[in-house]
């Protein structure tokens, strides 16, 4: 294993306490749920695809 690999693999970040873990994800599912409870169309429809990605990153992060 090269000096290279092996930074790479100890600032990876798999502790679970990153950036995406209780930042952008938590973000943008409580705002997103939040734009579904107006009844407005154009922020249900914003609020789901918030949610949407919130959840698609939340499964990354915990595959990756």
């Amino acid at each position: 294993m090269s000096e290279t690999e092996n930074v790479t693999r100890t600032t990876d970040g798999d502790d679970g306490d990153g950036f995406w873990d209780f930042g952008i994800i938590t973000t943008l599912v409580l705002l997103g749920l939040a734009l579904v409870v107006f009844p407005e169309p154009a922020t249900t429809v914003t609020g789901i695809l918030m949610v949407g990605v919130g959840v698609s990153l939340a499964v990354l992060n915990t595959l990756g």
